[in-house]
């Protein structure tokens, strides 16, 4: 986990640096979106010799710590895209849905990276439509701690991954200073088996550099490999604030 840390950490800074070397051209557009995203969880984790844990923790009250970034270059019709994020989560026993337990709680860690490389298909004035294909990188630490009737259950659920993806994005013009931008992916093949999101905002540009968004993201993971079958969703609204160069 801190190994994933640090090469996100990296990548993050080298992403922040790329802009000084790109902007000497007009034909490039150099964009960094630090944001938020208040997610919650809804998972269902198999458990050796006790069948399925399932959490159900909304936005509102689980999360602990989160760090997250997008970056993107456009040159031409041309375009690159990193997002990134890390999540830390944690519910307790009335969330816990299953099984019938006293006490207890989940602790939630999601690493997450996913860079892309497309192509504007349509790219007219305000509304351009992106075509793009990457990877989704994956590091999903679940820390459960269950106190069952007359015993307690410890065990750690980690998962290390990464998928391909393919992604589309759609941003357009709403009128005046306000934007729209809806993106959605799908992968899986790997010991991930199938991952997708779906991710919709409303922005409101402030300058030539500055502008704000708000949104809702949906992320879905199923991973049933080596005898360590996960289902999770990380779900809620998002905020964040770009700066263009």
């Amino acid at each position: 986990m801190k190994q994933g840390l640090s090469a996100l950490g990296a990548f993050l800074a080298v992403a922040m640096a790329t802009p000084a070397a790109a902007q000497d051209d007009d034909d490039w557009e150099v964009s960094f979106t630090p944001y938020l995203w208040v997610a919650g969880i809804k998972a269902e984790i198999e458990m050796p010799g006790e069948g399925n844990l399932e959490i159900d923790r909304s936005f509102s009250s689980s999360l602990k710590f989160a760090f997250m970034g997008a970056f993107t270059i456009e040159h031409g019709n041309l375009v690159f895209f990193v997002d990134g994020n890390y999540l830390s989560l944690q519910t307790n026993s009335n969330d816990i849905e299953r099984p019938t337990h006293l006490d207890g709680e989940v602790k939630t860690e999601l690493l997450e990276a996913t860079p892309l490389v497309g192509y504007k298909v349509m790219n007219d004035g305000d509304t351009s439509v992106e075509l793009l294909a990457g990877a989704r990188i994956i590091t999903l630490k679940n820390d459960i701690r269950l106190n069952l009737p007359g015993r307690q259950l410890n065990f750690d659920r980690d998962r290390s991954t990464a998928a391909p993806v393919l992604a589309s994005r759609l941003k357009t013009s709403l009128g005046g200073r306000w934007g729209l931008s809806l993106y959605g992916d799908i992968g899986g093949l790997t010991n991930l088996d199938l991952t997708w999101q779906l991710f919709g905002a409303v922005d409101y540009r402030l300058g030539d550099n500055w502008s704000l968004a708000a949104g809702y993201r949906y992320l879905s993971l199923h991973s049933d490999k080596e005898r360590a079958t996960i289902d999770a969703q990380f779900s809620g609204p998002m905020f964040g604030v770009t700066y263009r160069f």
